[in-house]
């Protein structure tokens, strides 16, 4: 399982949502402000994929999946990621739908089919070095899967935003078609996320695991749909920060129970949406912040030094695959080592496009907790009287 699709707003400094660039929302940005807490949190769910990935050898005696912690991340970035491309299409549908499908393509696809052919060559090149058996091979199911198991990602993202700012654009003006929407967006999610999976056995990763997150998909429509009609409906504030955290920390809980809790999942992504959304302040949201435009990289880059210390881990620090401590191990390493390329790649104008949302030269974003106003009635001034 894997994110990421990264938000940028109007400055080239912070990673991007699909259609953000042209849409209000919660976390709405303009050249000067955005939200500190959901670069924050974007980084934190990079770091959830991580951990998903380190342990999914382990085994815990009180959950079947041993990385159920981080099921919250793929909805969440499918949420986030929805809710802008919508948004856009709902508050611009003058922005041409070829002119956003080109921009989709060339953000997500394009560095998509590079990190593929990057991928097949280090699974050969492991192999040879390491005379390991990691197994690869090139198909026509590499241009929608890719050359990793946590590629698939990227085209899903590319795909549904599409649809999204498309199915936004046939909502704009006309209000009468909003209500429906938010009823069926909401009620279809629920009904998806509880019915028969009828892709959980297919070979195609794009089909089993984007299915699994499209609930969360559709509750954001209906969400973008809703602050369309309520646009003072921003989730700030401390009380939509517990909430959200609550939401997630009692879904995650209940994946402990076997079985495949989809509906459990989705609605932990949005309970960390709302965390993300809530504006929270503090020296370590700051901090953290600053990591955000990297989760993009990160989530390309670490399967290959995951890779490797699953084939070396046993050798040479005695940590089979299988064992918590791998899993905590490989968590720290990856992640340090993943920033530290993502970094790398971002410092150099031609190599920062590979990691949409970095910043090139390697800058930090601004720090700005400064937050727009939502978009108030124009006033009209009052015709003069005639005199009686």
């Amino acid at each position: 399982m894997s994110p990421v699709e990264v938000k940028r707003g109007t400055d080239a400094s912070t990673p991007r949502t699909a259609g953000e660039k042209h849409s209000g929302g919660p976390t709405s940005s303009s050249s000067t402000s955005r939200l500190l807490s959901l670069d924050a949190a974007r980084f934190i769910a990079a770091l959830a994929v991580i951990w998903i990935h380190a342990a999914a050898f382990v085994q815990l005696r009180f959950a079947d999946d041993s990385g159920f912690i981080g099921r919250f991340a793929v909805p969440f970035f499918v949420f986030t990621g929805v809710l802008y491309a919508c948004g856009a299409g709902i508050r611009q549908p003058q922005l041409p739908l070829a002119r956003y499908v080109l921009d989709r393509l060339l953000r997500l696809y394009v560095p998509f089919l590079v990190w593929t052919v990057l991928y097949i060559v280090f699974k050969q090149l492991q192999n040879v070095v390491t005379h390991g058996t990691e197994p690869f091979s090139i198909g026509a199911w590499a241009l929608w899967d890719g050359g990793s198991y946590h590629l698939w990602f990227l085209p899903f993202i590319c795909v549904v935003t599409i649809v999204a700012f498309a199915f936004g654009k046939m909502q704009a003006g006309k209000p009468s078609l909003l209500i429906p929407v938010i009823v069926a967006s909401w009620i279809g999610g629920i009904v998806l996320a509880l019915a028969p999976r009828p892709f959980a056995h297919s070979q195609t990763l794009v089909l089993r695991f984007g299915w699994d997150a499209l609930p969360a998909g559709l509750w954001a429509m209906g969400l973008a749909s809703l602050q369309m009609m309520k646009p003072r409906l921003q989730f700030r504030g401390t009380i939509w920060f517990v909430a959200g955290l609550s939401l997630m920390i009692s879904c995650l809980a209940s994946l402990c129970i076997p079985g495949p809790h989809i509906l459990l999942a989705n609605l932990a992504g949005v309970g960390w949406s709302l965390v993300g959304f809530s504006d929270i302040r503090g020296r370590a949201v700051t901090q953290i912040q600053r990591l955000g435009s990297l989760a993009y990289g990160v989530y390309l880059f670490h399967i290959m030094p995951m890779g490797i210390l699953r084939s070396q881990a046993p050798k040479y620090l005695h940590l089979p695959i299988t064992a918590f401590s791998f899993a905590v191990v490989a968590t720290l390493l990856v992640t340090v080592s993943s920033v530290i390329v993502t970094l790398v790649l971002s410092r150099f104008s031609i190599t920062a496009w590979l990691v949409p949302g970095s910043v090139p030269g390697g800058r930090r974003p601004p720090t700005t907790t400064n937050t727009p106003r939502p978009p108030q009635p124009v006033q009209h001034p009052e015709k003069p009287r005639l005199a009686a």
